[in-house]
């Protein structure tokens, strides 16, 4: 990779001073609009464009410190500005989704809350309901033995008037019967 001062740059490096895509600054040096080189670097062979007014041959470029000074901080400034507008063009559509997203989440989490309140409303309903349905099965069971009580006493009452009944026609009978034979006789 190239070092700040130099002029030749990786794509990578010149895609942001041009402020076009890395892909856009391989279509150029493919066209021929940029001066490009090929390099080996310690990763394998890459591509190097240059940038500026004239290519410099290796030497000149190494020993050219006065004029290359000058147009440096020229290039230094030019590079800061398209690595500013680089680094914006990024940022603002990142900055924007993340506000939505922001937006979203916090949608989200009222929502939660919303529910989270609605669920309790509903769970002190249902504890609510269920000792209402304990206290109404405790009121049946007492009824329920009060309609057995009931239906027993019916059943004794109707039995005892049964016998009642039963012991008074056997008494008519056996008083006809003790009075028939003084009529016989």
């Amino acid at each position: 990779m190239s070092t700040v001062g130099t002029r030749w740059y990786t794509l990578a490096e010149a895609a942001p001073i041009l402020g076009v895509s890395v892909d856009t600054v391989r279509r150029r040096v493919k066209r021929g609009q940029l001066e490009a080189r090929q390099v080996h670097t310690q990763h394998g062979p890459t591509w190097e464009v240059f940038i500026g007014s004239r290519p410099p041959d290796a030497q000149a470029d190494a020993y050219a410190p006065a004029e290359g000074a000058a147009q440096g901080a020229e290039g230094v400034e030019d590079r800061s500005q398209a690595m500013a507008t680089w680094a914006a063009s990024l940022l603002v559509p990142i900055a924007a989704e993340l506000g939505e997203a922001r937006q979203t989440i916090e949608r989200q989490a009222e929502t939660i809350r919303d529910q989270a309140e609605r669920l309790g409303s509903l769970t002190e309903q249902v504890g609510y309901r269920e000792r209402e349905l304990t206290r109404s099965s405790v009121e049946i069971a007492t009824l329920s033995n009060e309609v057995q009580m009931v239906e027993v006493s019916r059943w004794r009452y109707a039995r005892s008037l049964a016998l009642a009944v039963a012991v008074l026609v056997v008494g008519a009978v056996v008083a006809g019967m003790l009075a028939a034979p003084v009529w016989v006789r």
